[in-house]
């Protein structure tokens, strides 16, 4: 044995062999199995197994297949440069098989490999373990994909964190993850010449032409993913808490493909862009510093992709919010179709779409885009998407896929709340503000002036026919209405929640397995174009046929400029490959997105593969159960807001449930804010300047008064268009010191008729000598109850200090609810289907409320009754 090798021996054992079994750690530095392997005094043999076919529709796409084969050809000549010979590469249909015959034909006594976190790797691992070391074979595993283990980060209860800011704190607060490794002096593999070893063929002639142009644009290896984590360091890193939000690839990292195959370690990025904070900390470069705390946290969302998926193998499958369960996703193919071409009439979607088929990356901000408006605008089942976005990813990662879509389809504790929909119009100018994005990828926009270029169907007809675009024809019209689809969205959220609420009810009711509940149904399927039909015959080294790789490029082709649309009114029914016909309709100039006439959306019917889930006949016997276990009328026109008995009070069926691991965070707003009398439920607000609101049922958009004080309760949709009577306060004040004068109510008419604001004002000066405008503001505002989200105590910690987080309490203002600049800093009360049901209780099992969000407003009527 040579010196040099003696040196790397540490605690081995002379003579031993041990088998490196890369996977998604595709380097030589910082790769601590193979660090371990190369310290013992044995020999080393690297190998990757290639078993696609274990991964079930999770079969790696085009573009990822082409990375993966880039980097194990630059892995075998790095291990080649440090002695180790040739990475010996075999195909089978199972890696326990696999492994256990290479263990056997080079007589390895150990097998070292770095954990993985996926759900299909967990057992896969587990499997290797189990078998191998009931064949006598030393089997060790080591982390190389996170900064800390799972099982490492818990919270002060010992359990697993469900949401990311309180994970991501925890693991700010723990001690730094360790050191970076060198890449090892030497390796020394022994003679394999008689180690049998496969080919791998990673794809076929056809896609070698597309495959080409990503060389152009991507370097795969660990030595190259070094200089790229180096040239973000010292370029875009500076900006990127300014830059992270444009739609230009030049402003991120593109760090991700270099992190998913492990050919750059995460402990050396953490820890790279750590010294990077601290000297623009010490320089007081404050801009810089803020950009390497927005990047650390990607890093964490990373982190927190791999923790969630090992606590929840089944966060690829099932949604962890178990209501979501109920959710009825549309199964339209069609829409499915249009979407993956980049033909949805949505330019900043469609133009996303287009650079994910033809690069295999697509910019973070565009992701959230297309994913959302896939979820929330045409209500396509989320795992689809998630799906294809694993076929077509170069950085495709099962872990933050799943995260990324369990989170946009709001099916986690802290996800996006799925009533929401992202205007694409508005994400287009805050994302791509001058249309650049957009010209790059739909060229057939590129002569659009940037005022239309994310809305061209407002543009007025000379503008399109300067521009060269043909609605319809060049380029399609929406195929979905926003306001329509809000619309249809709403619906299903009702629906969902009155499917869980009778489940919940019928398992109460001794029905073990309850109305419609799907916890144990296989999820939807996914469509044909999805299935990967691949050659599972371990002698076939060829990943699929021509004929089936052809036919999957022809399906999701994306269109040239001069390609042909479909008409917006026959889009559920034509056949996207034929030219349409018709000319285009007159456009108006002035037509705006909130006020055209909605084109009538129909989803259930008009094509044979379009189905809602849990469609009407579910949906009637829904009715009559909850209308015999709960009392609730069948009526299919109160089916989306029906009410239904619930500890703690009457609640809509669509109100979120709580969590089974949490509770209720609105239990004890329920309990204070709410009371009952005679058989009514009334509106009661505590508050120090506010009067109890009385034995009064508020009409929807109406105005109910008692005494001299006016309360209205509006819906979102209507505020803008009520709360001009803010302006009654001024009236009411003279009208009521009038009063005290001695006048008659027709002598009030008769003097305050026809006066504005000025004449009041000097009426109150002249005869009353009062100032309105030094006024409190309750007296002149009125009083607006609302929800806020306030830093409140929620538990005391060991050392007696108060836990704060972040709840929601009534809260009263008195401010001019009118103007823009209250709607601008609560923009959370415009997002409609929010719907806080402590503000409102019913009077009667007929009388149903809006599913949508509620401001109280009560207006003094003078300042002289407080």
């Amino acid at each position: 044995m040579s010196a040099s090798q003696s040196s790397m021996s540490g605690a081995g054992e002379p003579g031993m062999r041990t088998v490196v079994w890369f996977r998604r750690d595709l380097r030589v530095e910082d790769n601590p199995a193979l660090a371990a392997a190369a310290r013992t005094a044995g020999e080393v043999v690297p190998a990757y197994v290639w078993a696609p076919e274990e991964d079930g529709p999770y079969y790696p796409g085009r573009v990822s297949r082409w990375w993966l084969s880039q980097s194990l050809k630059h892995l075998d000549a790095s291990l080649r440069r440090l002695g180790a010979g040739r990475l010996v590469t075999r195909r089978s249909n199972d890696a326990v098989v696999a492994l256990l015959d290479l263990v056997r034909s080079t007589g390895a006594t150990h097998l070292f490999f770095n954990h993985l976190y996926d759900p299909l790797s967990l057992v896969r691992d587990h499997r290797v373990k189990e078998q191998l070391t009931a064949e006598g074979i030393s089997v060790q595993s080591f982390n190389a994909d996170v900064l800390y283990e799972p099982w490492e980060v818990l919270d002060d209860d010992g359990c697993p964190f469900t949401m990311f800011a309180p994970f991501w704190n925890r693991c700010l607060c723990m001690p730094d993850p360790a050191a970076p490794l060198l890449p090892p002096k030497r390796i020394n593999s022994g003679d394999l010449s008689r180690c049998p070893w496969d080919e791998l063929i990673f794809e076929d002639e056809s896609e070698r032409g597309s495959n080409a142009l990503l060389a152009r644009a991507w370097s795969p290896g660990w030595q190259n993913a070094d200089k790229a984590l180096t040239a973000f360091l010292n370029g875009p890193l500076m900006d990127y808490s300014v830059n992270r939000k444009k739609a230009d690839s030049a402003s991120t990292s593109l760090l991700s493909p270099y992190l998913h195959f492990g050919e750059l370690s995460v402990r050396k990025v953490f820890h790279q862009v750590r010294m990077k904070q601290l000297m623009w900390s010490n320089d007081g470069n404050h801009a810089g510093e803020e950009s390497c705390t927005l990047f650390l946290r990607s890093i964490g969302l990373r982190e927190y992709s791999r923790y969630l998926t090992f606590n929840h193998p089944c966060s690829h499958e099932k949604p962890l919010l178990s209501h979501l369960r109920f959710f009825p996703w549309v199964v339209n193919e069609v829409y499915f179709k249009v979407w993956r071409q980049g033909r949805t009439g949505y330019p900043l979607v469609d133009a996303g779409m287009r650079e994910l088929w033809a690069t295999g990356w697509v910019h973070d901000r565009i992701r959230v885009v297309v994913s959302s408006f896939f979820v929330k605008v045409l209500q396509l089942p989320w795992r689809w998407g998630m799906k294809y976005f694993w076929d077509t990813l170069l950085d495709a990662d099962l872990e933050s896929d799943a995260l990324g879509w369990q989170y946009i389809s709001g099916s986690l504790p802290d996800g996006r709340e799925l009533d929401r929909i992202d205007n694409p119009q508005f994400e287009g100018y805050k994302f791509d503000p001058h249309g650049e994005y957009v010209r790059r990828w739909l060229p057939e926009l590129a002569r659009l002036p940037t005022e239309w270029i994310h809305h061209p169907w407002d543009a007025p007809e000379s503008v399109l026919q300067a521009a060269g675009v043909e609605l319809g024809s060049n380029y399609p019209r929406p195929i979905v209405e926003l306001d329509a689809a809000n619309s249809r969205l709403q619906d299903a959220l009702s629906e969902m929640w009155e499917l869980e609420a009778a489940s919940r009810a019928a398992m109460e009711n001794g029905m073990e397995e309850g109305l419609g509940d799907s916890t144990d149904e296989p999820p939807i399927d996914f469509p044909q174009e999805l299935r990967m039909e691949v050659d599972r015959q371990p002698v076939q080294p060829a990943i699929h046929t021509p004929a089936v790789a052809g036919r999957r490029r022809e399906d999701q082709m994306v269109p040239s400029v001069t390609s042909s649309f479909i008409r917006a009114e026959t889009e559920l029914t034509a056949d996207f490959g034929n030219t349409s016909e018709d000319s285009r309709p007159e456009v108006p100039s002035n037509i705006h997105l909130q006020a055209r006439v909605e084109r009538e959306e129909t989803v259930d019917g008009g094509t044979g593969n379009t189905v809602r889930m849990n469609g009407n006949h579910q949906q009637q016997n829904l009715q009559n159960n909850m209308h015999r276990v709960l009392g609730i009328a069948p009526s299919v026109s109160e089916a989306s807001s029906s009410w239904t008995g619930r500890e703690g009070g009457v609640v809509p069926v669509w109100s979120p449930p709580a969590a089974s691991v949490h509770s209720d965070p609105y239990a004890a707003d329920e309990a204070d804010i709410s009371r009952q009398q005679g058989g009514k439920w009334i509106i009661s607000v505590v508050c120090p300047d506010l009067i109890v609101f009385g034995d009064v049922i508020v009409n929807i958009e109406g105005c109910s008064q008692f005494g001299r004080h006016r309360t209205y309760l509006l819906s979102v949709r209507t505020q803008r268009e009520h709360l001009g009577s803010h302006i009654n306060n001024q009236y009411n004040t003279c009208f009521w010191m009038l009063v005290k004068s001695g006048k008659s109510e027709q002598e009030l008419q008769i003097a305050l008729k026809g006066t504005f604001a000025k004449d009041k004002n000097e009426l109150l000066a002249q005869q009353f000598q009062i100032n309105y405008d030094d006024e409190p503001a309750m007296f002149r505002k009125g009083c607006s109850v609302y929800r806020e989200k306030v830093e409140t105590a929620v538990k005391i910690d060991d050392y007696g200090e108060p836990i704060k987080r972040l709840r929601l309490q009534v809260t009263t203002a008195h401010v001019d609810i009118i103007g823009p600049e209250f709607w601008k800093n609560h923009q959370q009360i415009l997002r409609e289907g929010n719907f806080l049901r402590w503000f409102v209780k019913k009077s009667g099992i007929n009388h149903i409320f809006c599913p949508c969000n509620w401001i109280v407003v009560r207006i003094k009527a003078c300042q002289f009754d407080q």
